[in-house]
């Protein structure tokens, strides 16, 4: 926004007198005439300002203009408006606009948040973001703004007052059960996603054609289900063994343009077949072999666009072992060559000839920064003692070229035991989410997190203290707290939904279960840091979606 500068002007009267009116009356008859002894003799020109001055030495007017007060040379900037989007209060995690409009000859703008400084920007980077990410900023927050000049000269400074005042970390903001919607009667959430304006979930329904592949679509702010859904896979699909066989889906994808990728499993008989499809026009599907599972599914964007979907195949006529698999697709659904990983993954671990041995992935994300897909799982590994353990293991791929590199494998350094069934994104880390334990057949599992740099490289590892309890989701919100959704794994089953904040904060309790089995399956978390946790609970005997969405 710029000023008109407009400049003050005065009108100067030029006074131009006849020269018989300024001469002396010489009438010596005049009763009034006077003589002059020299000495100025001062008047004033009908209040024009201007005074004139006359002598008998010199014959001559002299006119003095009177001073004048004009425009300051080089006046300092100015700020012309300055204010918050949203109101003087706020009550939601997310992102303040503050806006700012200043004279044309500011170049700097100097912000700073009760006294300190908070940032040195250009009049450009306005509507400025500040954001408001957890219970943490509740208190009064009095912006200052000051303009500055090329010459350094500044405006008078401009203030708003915002008063913060966030719900707890972890309080509920909604909920979606059967108390809402019939929809969520005989189903189960088991993967879940936020887009711009929705959240999308995956799981199991059965509205009374037996329990079939479904998907949900809520409203991001309220939970409540959009017009529409849920879709049953039976209204897609032009698979006869999809149409009539039980289905269930397991995890869910949305690309750059909101295409949704739903992976699952679908029963031929009593055998488990891999099933793919994106399921918005154009639609395509895919079903795998007999004894193949997706359990993860991933996208990269365009330009060097594919799907990964993750899970593993039977390696024998049995359900296990089984060997980890990658299936790629292009985004018009064009299938490239699978990948199937078996032990022995380095040189020196011991051999696997008879393919004894099982290796399943069980989560995958694509991770912008070095444009490749990591996925993780679980794997047995023969370790010098000749004892078998499970251990978490992790694979890097390449859009155009697939896996690249060699998995890493948990060397047990901490545990026994260790798996990941779980994985997110978190700034610039990797975090997954699952389990470990002692070597003892009989000792309990307990949660764990571990986090990799983008590049996959082991880093800083959290055994979380609950007893009994895996973690099947991980997500990070916008404060960094990794959130992990998962189930007290005691037989009937309890949800459990935790956050902290890294590798040493305090353990925050999101969820802890109902009355009767109820599990928490996954998690994801938007980008104004609310986090929503799928899975479901019972009540005689009969399961009900549920997805809860947690303040930050």
């Amino acid at each position: 926004m710029s000023i008109l500068a407009v400049p003050l002007s005065g009108c100067f009267q030029e006074l131009f007198a006849a020269g018989a009116g300024l001469a002396p009356d010489t009438d010596p008859s005049s009763s009034s005439s006077s003589t002059s002894t020299g000495d100025a003799m001062p008047t004033t020109s009908g209040g024009s300002g201007v005074q004139t001055v006359t002598g008998l030495s010199s014959g001559t007017t002299t006119t003095l203009e009177p001073e004048t007060t004009g425009p300051e040379a080089n006046p300092p900037p100015e700020i012309l408006s300055f204010s918050a989007s949203g109101g003087e209060v706020v009550e939601e995690a997310g992102a303040v606009q503050l806006e700012l409009a200043a004279s044309d000859d500011a170049v700097q703008v100097r912000l700073s948040l009760n006294g300190e400084p908070l940032a040195e920007l250009a009049p450009s980077d306005f509507p400025y973001e500040y954001e408001v990410l957890s219970a943490k900023f509740n208190f009064e927050h009095l912006f200052e703004a000051v303009a500055i000049d090329g010459e350094g000269l500044e405006s008078e400074p401009a203030s708003v007052t915002l008063q913060v005042n966030l719900k707890p970390s972890g309080a509920e903001k909604c909920t979606f059960d059967r108390q809402d919607d019939e929809a969520a009667v005989s189903s189960a959430i088991t993967g879940l996603v936020y887009t711009k304006d929705a959240i999308v979930a995956v799981g199991t329904r059965d509205a009374g054609e037996g329990t079939r592949l479904a998907v949900w679509k809520l409203h991001r702010d309220t939970c409540e289900l959009l017009p529409g859904w849920p879709r049953s896979v039976t209204e897609w699909t032009s698979l006869d063994v999809v149409k009539s066989g039980l289905s269930t889906a397991t995890s869910l994808a949305i690309d750059e343009d909101d295409n949704v990728y739903v992976a699952g499993t679908v029963l031929d008989g009593l055998e488990p077949r891999r099933y793919l499809a994106k399921m918005t026009s154009p639609m395509w599907e895919h079903l795998g072999a007999v004894g193949e599972q997706i359990t993860g599914v991933a996208v990269a964007p365009k330009p060097q666009a594919a799907v990964f979907a993750v899970g593993w195949r039977q390696s024998g006529v049995k359900a296990t072992p089984t060997d980890a698999a990658i299936w790629m697709y292009k985004l018009d659904g064009l299938a490239l060559p699978p990948d199937y990983i078996a032990a022995p993954f380095v040189e020196g671990e011991k051999p696997d000839d008879q393919n004894l041995r099982s290796e399943k992935l069980r989560a995958v994300v694509f991770e912008p920064i070095t444009e490749h897909a990591v996925a993780v799982g679980e794997r047995e590994f023969e370790g010098d003692d000749n004892l078998i353990y499970t251990r978490t293991f992790l694979v890097r791929m390449h859009p155009l070229v697939g896996r690249v590199g060699t998995p890493w494998t948990s060397p047990g350094e901490y545990f026994s035991h260790d798996s990941a069934l779980g994985l997110g994104l978190c700034g610039t880390q990797l975090v997954t989410g699952g389990w470990r334990r002692d070597y003892p057949p009989d000792s309990k599992p307990a949660p764990m997190w571990r986090w990799f740099s983008t590049a996959g490289t082991p880093q800083e590892i959290r055994a979380v203290p609950l007893s009994s309890v895996e973690f099947r989701g991980v997500a990070c919100d916008r404060e960094l707290k990794i959130v992990g959704a998962g189930v007290l794994n005691l037989g009937s089953g309890d949800a459990r939904v935790v956050a902290a904040p890294g590798v040493e904060g305090e353990l925050l309790m999101y969820e802890g279960g109902v009355a009767g089995p109820d599990e928490m399956t996954a998690v994801s978390c938007d980008g104004r840091g609310l986090c929503a946790a799928g899975g479901f609970y019972t009540e005689e005997g009969l399961r009900y979606a549920l997805i809860q969405v947690y303040h930050p």
